[in-house]
């Protein structure tokens, strides 16, 4: 809005502006920003998916488009013979806190680096929060992870674990169980274990909180995407994962043993 303050958008071009959320769309009027881009000649959407889906804004072939919008796949905006750029905003992973249950909600603390979205937290068997993140960093396919010391207040220590391979996808971490003074802590990780496509949906084990993964199964070799581990009675673990290029989602019960089992493992 400062760049168009006392402008007009240049004839023969168009400015689309659309609020991720209501309380941000309120907070931009409020401020007196939409009518500075109203007057500028922009067109302001409502807060709502609109323009992911094609459904303002639609280009015609020939056209080219600069985006801030991370859905940018072909024929998504209009003609898929329409020319459209993306240029997105860093993206971060932050984290949002309940202390009563659920009750109520904070904002937490954001991930030291860009790059990342699409992330879970577990905690450690020292108190620490692991940040278990989406990579967009094309140049090494694997996840990245950063550390709270409290509470999701601030973190650090930003890096990718290598291990974690994967073709750039959400994925699912959760604790199994807590160390013993008989057993090691179990922390399980499922994501599609693979730098090229998504497929390959892998069940993974770490008995150090994280630092390894000692064992590793592959639950489903086909076509598989984002995938929510749970923790069910009696150390049961389930897994409600995306498969067959999305045609279904199925719910998938297991144990830790199967995991173990020296077949399909790496």
């Amino acid at each position: 809005a400062d760049v168009l303050e006392g402008h007009r958008i240049k004839d023969g071009f168009q400015l689309y502006v659309i609020p991720t959320s209501q309380e941000i769309m309120e907070e931009a009027a409020s401020k007196g920003i939409l009518n500075r881009l109203i007057n500028a000649g922009a067109f302001i959407s409502s807060s709502s998916c609109d323009y992911c889906f094609g459904r303002m804004g639609a280009m015609r072939e020939g056209q080219k488009a600069v985006s801030t919008g991370t859905l940018n796949v072909r024929g998504r905006m209009g003609s898929p013979d329409a020319d459209g750029n993306i240029e997105p905003l860093p993206w971060f992973s932050h984290v949002i806190f309940s202390d009563d249950g659920g009750g109520t909600w904070e904002l937490g603390g954001v991930a030291p680096a860009d790059g990342g979205n699409e992330c879970e937290v577990v905690e450690l068997s020292d108190g620490r929060l692991l940040l278990n993140m989406r990579n967009y960093d094309k140049r090494i396919r694997a996840r990245q992870i950063c550390f709270s010391k409290d509470g999701g207040i601030t973190w650090e220590g930003q890096r990718h674990d290598k291990e974690l391979i994967e073709p750039i996808c959400q994925a699912s971490i959760r604790r199994l169980r807590w160390p013993t003074r008989d057993h090691p802590g179990v922390i399980l990780f499922s994501n599609p274990g693979s730098t090229k496509k998504r497929d390959r949906l892998t069940i993974r084990a770490s008995y150090d909180d994280g630092n390894t993964w000692k064992h590793s199964r592959v639950l489903y070799s086909g076509g598989s995407a984002y995938s929510c581990l749970v923790i069910l009675k009696n150390q049961g673990i389930g897994n409600l994962y995306e498969k067959d290029g999305y045609k279904r989602i199925v719910f998938a019960r297991f144990g830790l043993d199967w995991i173990q089992s020296s077949i399909g493992n790496r």
